[in-house]
């Protein structure tokens, strides 16, 4: 097998620099010395304002000093896998029209990178060129992710975006229809449905539900084949799936629920529980325990009757389940969206309709252990190093642990707001944002002395928030 080299990512056509033009640029620099440099990686606030940018990622100094939305100029990773001989030059050749180049490109170089923790471990970015050669529509779809995300994912940009999109759409129905899903096609289900979530001018009950429940069906197909359980690409895609699941199971009504996990995808999680994931890290169990968490509180929420036996077990799962790395962030990670799970079936059971007619548990904690799990979960996000990847994962925890702080935590309230706006600014995701907004609204009826679940709220108030 050919070895394999870290090289910088460029173009398939190299250019050389001669002599002469090194020694013209130079003259160049010595003609003009006070010549301001030309910012490459200033904020569009500053750029739009003509102001010089500090280039500070994700959130410049300017825009936080302004209290505003930074949005931030997108680093391509510096280096990437590339097998000798072959540039991307040459993949683009191979692949069907009707790809748009430079549409391509931006996924490979930046937005592909909101699908990953880290994004020097992106199986997303340079190794998907071999799943366009089978799927149009996963052309289509990377060609409309890549729009949406240099517009932010707002609805100035929409219309080309939604155009796309169509054309995704319309091609994924006949690619389905052949003998066995390719992984291509599926591929492009699973990103269309987060597009769903993740683009701002989407109606608000929208979180690409059908999507969901389509990239479920296709994937038990293909791991009900023996061994499919360690296929990468294959734990990669569950891996979104729990991830994906976890963060959408509150908002499934009692006529949604998804069937039972089968034999394969069970066997698949069991497989991947000591590796590290590009998409979840070692968060796995916890996720697919959240899975089911958010499943029942859904459920109850929506009306459906209690049952005290599920809520004891899931309470104890939540309590006794660890890390499956003893690395420091895992750990930190884990207990994160242990307290995030504990506090959301709590809340759930307290607001749920069936509780008016059913007697809590005697052993149901009070108000100050649902307020110290909020607690530790801010300390633990707050104990990361400022520049972990793991930030990126933790929008969900921070999301339940700021609806549950009072007045009187006033420094943590703000803590979370530029924790937000951080996470806005590193992925571009609108959600983010939009989380700001429903916790100061969830914040002023606190302080109004109203008892407010987030979760409730947004039911009653018949929006979604999607944050994954």
């Amino acid at each position: 097998m050919g070895r394999t080299f870290n090289v910088r990512f460029v173009g398939g056509n190299y250019s050389t620099i001669s002599a002469k033009e090194t020694e013209w640029k130079k003259s160049r620099a010595m003609d003009h010395p006070n010549r301001r440099r030309k910012s490459r990686f200033a904020c569009l606030n500053c750029k739009e304002r003509h102001l010089k940018c500090d280039e500070t990622f994700p959130v410049c100094l300017r825009c936080k000093q302004r209290g505003v939305n930074c949005r931030s100029t997108f680093r391509s990773s510096q280096w990437q896998i590339e097998i000798p001989g072959v540039t991307i030059g040459s993949e683009l050749s191979n692949i069907p029209s009707p790809v748009k180049n430079h549409l391509l490109r931006y996924w490979l170089e930046k937005a592909s990178q909101i699908m990953v923790i880290d994004p020097e471990v992106n199986p997303f970015s340079f190794e998907i060129l071999k799943y366009l050669r089978t799927s149009q529509s996963l052309i289509y779809t990377i060609q409309s992710l890549s729009l949406a995300h240099q517009g932010f994912f707002s609805s100035a940009s929409s219309e080309g975006v939604l155009q796309e999109r169509a054309h995704a759409l319309s091609l994924i129905q006949t690619e389905l229809q052949q003998e066995a899903p390719t992984y291509g096609s599926l591929l492009a289900v699973i990103l269309l449905g987060l597009c769903s979530a993740w683009l701002d001018n989407q109606r608000d009950l929208e979180f690409g539900k059908e999507h969901l429940m389509g990239t479920r069906a296709i994937v038990d197909i293909l791991l009900a084949k023996p061994g499919a359980e360690k296929d990468p690409f294959l734990q990669q895609t569950v891996a979104i799936y729990l991830g994906w699941e976890q963060a959408v199971a509150f908002f499934l009504n009692a006529n949604d629920q998804i069937v039972p996990y089968s034999e394969g995808f069970s066997r698949c999680v069991q497989e991947m529980r000591s590796q590290y994931n590009a998409t979840i890290g070692y968060s796995s169990d916890i996720m697919l325990l959240l899975g089911n968490v958010g499943r029942y509180c859904g459920a109850i929420m929506d009306g459906a009757p209690r049952d005290i036996v599920l809520e004891g077990f899931l309470e104890h799962s939540l309590l006794q389940l660890d890390s499956a790395s003893s690395d420091t962030q895992s750990h930190l990670v884990n207990n994160s969206f242990r307290g995030h799970g504990l506090i959301m079936l709590y809340r759930s059971i307290q607001h749920c309709p069936s509780s008016i007619l059913l007697e809590l548990p005697t052993e149901y904690p009070d108000e100050c252990v649902i307020k110290q799990y909020a607690k530790d979960i801010l300390h633990d996000i707050s104990s990361l190093p400022a520049n972990s990847c793991y930030h990126s994962l933790l929008s969900l925890p921070l999301l339940t642990a700021g609806a549950e702080l009072d007045l009187v935590s006033s420094c943590e309230r703000q803590q979370v707001r530029e924790r937000f706006q951080n996470l806005f600014s590193s992925t571009r995701l609108p959600a983010n944002i939009r989380a700001i907004t429903i916790l100061e609204e969830i914040w002023e009826m606190h302080d109004n002395g109203n008892d407010v679940f987030w979760l409730s709220y947004l039911l009653t108030t018949s929006r979604v928030l999607i944050l994954c």
